[in-house]
Parts: structure tokens; sequence; C-alpha cells
């Protein structure tokens, strides 16, 4: 019977089964039908969905922007179109406004393939540009666009931009100044059309704003770019003849193939380009317009530029931080001409610079091939290969009535008349290779105070250089002035130059034309220099005197030398075309007790840029002298310092990085005064020793030591990127000093109620520093250490003294024993310290905390939380100076706390709890 109800039931299920399969398909077809249906609608239902502004939203998280969309037209076989788009800044200011956007391909096809968009075009957009000297409006919010993501390895997707009838509004933030630019049409091509290159056009009508000449004439531009993907080209090889000895030097051509880059212009308001020059002179303004039309082409080989037209008319120029008061104002100025390079040199046609107050002209060929080692070789490479003729004058009356407060003219003058005049040329036809050249001013006159005055032949200078068969011959250096004589002249094997100069006479010539203040120079000078070859060895000497030299200015140290004598001697070899080898050279530089000696310790044998001389110099005498001497480079306005000095160094040069193998100073009665310090020391001594590399700005120091009686440091492993993008520091040092005479340095000699300390400090220090961030790691360890104040007493009655009462120093604080520990980060943008650790241990007291240090160069603000261990009764006893004899503490424990407020008054406000 259960056999027969189970048989029943399996029939009923097979029957069931059967009936119930045409439903299943046809869910089934009903279920792929509504997916089909979402699936061809889903473009339409999310751009008319909150999914459209989800999605956007995602799509430009990283933009300190909003971006909203008025609608979205999206299916799978029609192009992307989106319409009203606004795009506000984090202000909620409007940046753009575009009216419709729309993506040329169908939705599928983007899709399928994201690395070819197509077409986008833009209708009508309009941008709203606000300027600033550090930047503007747009570049903040592209900003997380333009980083430098060197780990994704994707190349951008081609796409071709079209903006139709866009606009673009300017507004320079500082002076409110406003233009305008309409009629805005662009192409971009980044691969669609040329997958090799990148393809640009922009054109446009400028339009004056408010601030701006309203009767200026209209002003339109258009580019023109074609520019391929990858530029670098190829480094060739030359080879290159010394002295009969073939070497094969690499060549590099750094320049693009086959781009162009065209530019024209009309009436272009120069001002417009105000806002850009302001990024790297704050208070530069220009006015006038501008009309070019010149090209940049660069093909295989070759590059060119062709400025057929460039003329800038109503010139003006304000830059008060160079020109103070004065201000370039010129009718107009025009340059002209072409440009062309490759390999062999670079070919001048006629380019010219013309205004009223300057000309200058140029033409013919500059040879560049082939590039040889050593300067005198190139120097002969060129005359070899040059055909050029230079002109240029300057018409000083003109330039001095434009500019009378920068040239220093004085109140009241005119000048009247005047040109400066100069001329190059080279020649390679006749007998060989010649090099010519003047400079020449002439037919200074001016009136002051109804009187005139003449300076008829202030300067003329002239040269003349040709190249034989046996080397260089000097036919001609002279130069003649009132206050000036030079004369030269000699060939590779033996030759003589002098020079001349009475600084006297030059100051009262030149001062009758210029006003110069309080500058006072005089002294007379005298300059001569021999060569002279026997045999296969050349010897070089030279001599120098400087007789009751004095120089004083406004802001310089004075300078002043009853006799500076400087000596140079040289020993090497010369070949026809350069000097091949330097066995000794040596220079000194002496005026009384002071000397300067810097002698090369080896043979060089190489000329070029990366080849280091080995030299020793060594530098004895005042160092306040000597720093008035080299205060052309090194200024040190504002400081005061004097001492003996007595150094010397060992080091290998070049013209890219300078090793110092050793080096040692000592100076005898040290003095440094400037802000904020005052330091007196009898003896001070340093070691260095380090490699500065000027083309990565880079220097390196395994060890650099200091010692005086205040204070010794001994630093280690520094490390300093002085240039680059990423300046930074890095390095550790240990010291010990006398805390008393280390406060005496930054002491105010005029105040009278400042605190002694006393005692010593021991310790180390770890500091690094990248990306506007400071880290530092210190220890320091005090011995002996007391605080003193001043307290005056009354003197007995009748007591004869110059001053009412007698000073006295009192301890208010002293401890045996005391170190400092600390961890922290400093943020210079933010102004902020983040302090992981800061402890202090004394006998009586021990306090570690961590927190934040806010506003540290304005008005610093905590806020530290840390504990507490205190034994009252010891602290009482610490600070019995400062509490007195009948203060009596007791009690002891650990509490937590914390500290927020203003560092300095009012007194911050704290807290104590546990």
């Amino acid at each position: 019977m259960e056999g027969s109800e189970t048989r029943l039931s399996r029939r009923e299920r097979k029957r069931l089964a059967a009936q119930s399969r045409p439903r299943r398909w046809a869910l089934r077809l009903s279920l792929l039908l509504v997916v089909a249906l979402l699936l061809c609608f889903a473009p339409r239902l999310v751009a008319i969905s909150p999914l459209r502004d989800w999605a956007i939203q995602r799509a430009t998280a990283d933009l300190p922007a909003e971006i909203r969309v008025g609608s979205v037209s999206l299916g799978w076989l029609s192009p992307v179109v989106a319409r009203q788009i606004q795009v506000d800044d984090a202000t909620g200011a409007t940046i753009a406004e575009i009216d419709e956007a729309s993506v040329g391909k169908p939705l599928w096809r983007l899709v399928l393939d994201q690395s070819d968009l197509g077409i986008v075009r833009l209708e009508r957009p309009r941008v709203q540009l606000q300027l600033r000297p550090d930047g503007s409006n747009l570049e903040d919010v592209l900003a997380p666009l333009m980083t430098d993501d060197t780990s994704s390895s994707s190349s951008p997707p081609r796409v071709m931009v079209q903006v139709t009838d866009g606009e673009l509004e300017l507004t320079e933030a500082t002076s409110g100044a406003r233009w305008s630019i309409t009629r805005c049409n662009a192409e971009v091509d980044l691969g669609v059309t040329n997958a090799d290159a990148i393809l640009a056009k922009l054109s446009g009508d400028a339009n004056p704003g408010e601030t701006a000449n309203s009767g200026a004439a209209p002003a339109n531009f258009a580019i023109e770019l074609n520019w391929p993907l990858n530029a670098a080209a190829n480094a060739p090889t030359a080879a290159a003849a010394i002295d009969g000895a073939d070497e094969a030097l690499p060549t590099s051509d750094p320049w693009p193939r086959d781009a162009r880059l065209a530019i024209a212009c009309e009436n272009w308001p120069t001002e417009m380009f105000t806002p850009l020059l302001q990024r790297y002179a704050a208070d530069m303004q220009l006015g006038g317009s501008l009309t070019a039309d010149s090209e940049i082409v660069f093909e295989t080989g070759q590059q060119q530029i062709n400025v057929r037209v460039c003329e800038w008319r109503n010139v003006g120029l304000a830059a008060p931080e160079y020109l103070g008061r004065d201000q370039v104002r010129l009718p107009s100025l025009t340059v002209a001409g072409r440009v062309q390079r490759d390999s062999t040199g670079i070919e001048v046609d006629q380019l010219t610079l013309q205004s009223e107050v300057a000309e200058a002209r140029m033409h013919g060929r500059i040879g560049l091939e082939p590039p040889m080692p050593g300067r005198a070789a190139t120097f002969n490479t060129l005359l070899e290969t040059s055909d050029l003729e230079a002109t240029g004058e300057i018409n000083l009356a003109r330039l001095a009535a434009m500019l009378p407060a920068t040239l220093h003219v004085r109140d009241g003058m005119q000048v009247t008349s005047g040109k400066l005049l100069t001329s190059l040329a080279t020649r390679r036809g006749g007998p060989g290779p010649r090099i010519e050249g003047t400079l020449q001013a002439s037919d200074l006159a001016a009136t002051y105070q109804n009187q005139p005055l003449v300076w008829p032949k202030p300067l003329q200078i002239e040269f003349a250089a040709r190249q034989t068969a046996n080397g260089p011959v000097i036919d001609r250096l002279q130069g003649r002035a009132d206050f000036l004589a030079i004369e030269g002249s000699g060939t590779l094997g033996k030759g003589t130059l002098a020079a001349n100069a009475d600084l006297d006479r030059l100051m009262a010539e030149l001062g009758r034309f210029v006003d110069l203040g309080d500058t006072r120079l005089a002294g007379a000078v005298s300059a001569s220099l021999n060569w002279d070859q026997r045999d296969s060895e050349t010897n070089v000497t030279g001599e120098g005197r400087i007789e009751r030299f004095v120089f004083s200015s406004p802001g310089a140290r004075p300078w002043q030398e009853q006799l500076l004598q400087i000596q140079f001697a040289g020993r090497g070899a010369a070949g026809k075309n350069a000097v091949t080898r330097i066995d000794a050279a040596r220079l000194q530089v002496m005026s009384g007790d002071d000397q300067l000696e810097v002698e090369l310790t080896k043979p060089v044998t190489q000329f070029t840029a990366d080849v280091a001389w080995p030299v020793r110099a060594r530098i004895v005498g005042e160092l306040e002298r000597w720093l008035a001497r080299t205060q052309t480079f090194m200024p040190l306005d504002g400081w005061a310092i004097a001492g003996q000095i007595d150094a010397e160094a060992a080091a290998s040069a070049s013209a890219r990085r300078i090793q110092i193998e050793s080096s040692k100073a000592s100076v005898e009665n040290l003095r440094v005064a400037g802000p904020g310090l005052n330091m007196q020391e009898p003896r001070v001594k340093g070691e260095f020793v380090g490699v500065w590399d000027s083309g990565t700005s880079r220097l390196d120091s395994p060890a650099a030591v200091f010692q005086s009686t205040a204070l010794s440091f001994r630093a280690s492993d520094v490390q300093l990127q002085a240039g680059g993008e990423q300046p930074g520091y890095q390095g550790s040092a240990s010291f010990q000093g006398d805390l008393g005479r280390v406060a005496n340095w930054f002491r105010d000699p005029l105040a009278t109620d400042q605190p002694q300390y006393r005692g010593t400090a021991v310790g180390n220090v770890q500091l690094t520093y990248g990306e506007g961030v400071t880290q530092a790691r210190w220890q320091v360890d005090v011995k002996d250490f007391d605080l003193l104040r001043q307290r005056a007493t009354p003197k007995p009655a009748g007591a004869i003294s110059v001053a009412s009462a007698a000073e006295t120093w009192e301890s208010i604080w002293s401890e045996p024993a005391m170190s400092v520990r600390g961890d922290a980060r400093l943020n210079h943008a933010a102004d902020e310290v983040d302090a992981k650790l800061l402890e202090v241990a004394a006998s009586a007291v021990k306090a570690r905390a961590g927190g934040q240090i806010r506003r540290l160069s304005a008005a610093p603000e905590v806020s530290l939380t840390g504990e507490l261990e205190y034994d009252l009764a010891q602290m009482a006893e610490r600070f019995r100076g400062y509490l007195g004899p009948d203060v009596q503490l007791t009690g002891s424990g650990t509490r937590v706390f914390r500290m927020d407020g203003p560092l300095w008054p009012p007194e911050p406000v704290g807290s104590v709890a546990g």
C-alpha cells in the first residue's frame, strides 16, 4: 500500500513537472526581456535619475570643485551630450559655464574602447579666470590633475577637443583690471588625426575691460602648434681634431623634430601679460599693444625662428623693484629677422631691433662645428667657421631722459647728446680668420645749472685678432679714456698686456653727470700680463697694484688699501690652437699682513668641465678687511665680523664639482655682531670635509667640526639639497657647551635685567628636512645648572658710590643634573609643531608630554597632554632663591596634565587631572 502511494507520488510529480515546464520558460524569457530592456534603457535611466549626479561626484571627487549638469542625453547608439554645465570652485564662485558638451562617438564604442574618445565638442564655454601673483582659481581646481604620477604606465586616451564661440573673462586680483577674450575657437588634437603628434589651433579677439583704454583698436590672435609626442632627437657623434689628434666627441641635439609653432596677433594689449610677469616680479606693469607674426620650426637637423614682424607700440614698462620711480616709455619697439640653427652653426638673417633709444643689427653666420674641448679650441673653431657682423647704438641722451633715477642723473641736469656704439665682426677670408670689435662712448654733453658740460671721449676700446698657421695673433688691443689706458699685442708664443686706471679722475669726470651720493672711489690701478714660449714650455707672469684705494658706499663695508699687490705665475705648454698642459700655477694677493695664496698642486692635462684641478689655498689676516674685499660675493649685510683668521684647504675643483679634501681654520679674538647675536670668543677653530655639486646643487659632508670656549660640536653625514623642486637637508651633530657663555652670545648688551645661566650641556641632535617638514630628535644632558637674577641691595649710609645700589646675583633655580629629550615634527607651511615626545627630567620633577604647538612664529598656542612626577620638598630646595627661606613644601606624586592656550602671556590655562 505504501509502495503504491509512492508510485503515485512519482507519477504526480512528473505530470506537474510537465505542466510547469512551459511556465518556467515563459518566466525565463520574461526575465531576459526585463534585463534586456534595462540594459537598453540603462543610459537613459542614469541620465534622468540621481545616479547621474552620483556618478559625476564620484568622477570629480579629487577636484576642489562642484560640477552641476542641467541635462544629459545618453544612449547606446547616440553621442553623449551634456547641457548647461556649471563648475564652481571650493568657495562657491563660478569658474566655468558650458552650454553644451558632446562626445561624437556612441556610448557603446566608448565603453568598449576608452583609448580613443574621438571628438569632444564644447559649445559656447564661458570661463571666469581670477589671476593672482601666485596662481589662479582655475589652477587651484586643476591642481590635483597636474601632479606627476610616474607610477602610472598607461598612455592618455586619444581625443580631439573642439571649442566653439568661447569666452574668457580675466580679472587681475591685485589691481582689479579686467579683460575679455571673445569668439574664442580652438581645436586640440591629441593623437586622433596623427598618433605621433599634438595638433592645436587657437584664435580669438581681445576686448578691453572697464579699466583698459576704451579707444583701443580691435585685437585678435591666432596660434597653431604641431608638436611631436616623441620630440627627443638622437645624439650624433662628431669628430674633433686637436693639434693633429682625432677624438670622437658625442654631441646631443635636444630639439624636437618636425615641430612648428606659429603665433600671430594684432593690437594685442600687453597689459594682459602683466599677471603672468608678476609671478616673477610682483610689481611689474606692462602697457601698449603688440602686433606680431612669427613662427618657430623644428626640422630634422635644424631649428628656425622667423620673426616677420614684432612691433610693440606705445611701450610701457614699470618695475619699481628694478627701476624705482622710472618707467620705460617708447613710441615703438620693433624686432624682425630670422635665426636658423643646424649642426654646423647659427645663421642670422638681418636680425634687427629698433627704438628711439637703442638700435641693434646682426647678420651672418656663427660656426659651431666641430665642438672642441677647452676654451681656446672652442674660440679658434668659432673664429674659423664664422662670418658675422653685429652693430649696436644707444642714444645716451634719450636713455638718461627716460631713466634719470636709475642712472642717477643729477637733479636738474639735461643730457643733450651722447652715444654708445658697439661693433663686432668676424671674417673668414683673406690671409686668415679675423675678429674685430669696438666699444666707444662719444660726444657726451649736458647742461647743469645753466652751465654746459662736455666729455668728448669718455671711452674707446678697440681690438683685432686673427688666426694663423702658427696660432692666434693679437694685432691690437687698445683702450683710451681720460682715466684709462690699455695696450696689448702678441702671439701664442710671446705677448704683453698692460693697463692703468686713475680712479680719482674717473669719479671726477663721472661725478659731473651722475649723482654719486655718498659713494666714493679713489686710487690708482696698474696691471700687466706677459707670456713667453721657449722650446716646448710657456711661462706666464702677471702683476697688479692698487695704491691708495678707497671705496665706500651706503650699505657697503668700507674698503681701504694703502697698497694691494697681486702676483701670478704659471708654467705649461701650448699647441697651435690651445693650451695643452699646465704644470704649475700660483696666485698671491698681499696687503700688509693680509695674504691669500692659491697654488696648483698637480699638473693639469685636460680642460673640460668635468676635469678637477687640484689646488691648495691659504688665507691669513684681518677678517674684517677680507670681508670688505669679498663683499660682492658675500655681502653679509647687517653683520659686523672681526678677528685674525688663519685658514688653509686642499681641494679638487672643476666647473661642476668642488671636493674639499681637508680644511682647517682658526680665528683669534672673533667678534660677530648681528641681528640677535653678539659673539665674542678668544679663539675659534673649525674643520670641514665635503663635496659640492653645482649641477645638482647638493652638498655632502661626512664631518664638520667647530670649537670655541663656549661651544664645540661635530656634525656628521650632512646632506644639503639647495636647489631643485624638493630642497632638503639631513644630518646629525653632537655638542658640548657652556650655558653661560652661549647665553651671552644672545644677550642684549644694552639690557640690564637679563638673567644669567650656568652649567654644562652635552647632547646630540638629528635633523631631517624635506617637502616643507623638519623632523628633529634631540637628547641634552645638563650638569650644575643654575639660573640667576640680579638683586639690588642698598649700600650702607655714607658709602661712596657712583650708583645708589650695588648689583648682586642670586640663584632662583639650581639643578645638579637635568636632561631634555624630544622628538618633534615642524610643518613650516602650517607653522605648527607636532611633538611626539617632550621630556624634561630633573631631581625634583619629571614631565613627559606630547601634542601640538600652533602659530609658532606669531603667538604660539599649545595643546599638550602628559604626565608629571614631582617631589615638592625637593622642588622647594631647587627654587629656594626664588621662594625664600620661609616657604616649605611637602608632598609628592604623579599626575596627568593637559595644557591648552597661548604659550606666552596671557598665561596658559592649565588643568591637572588624576
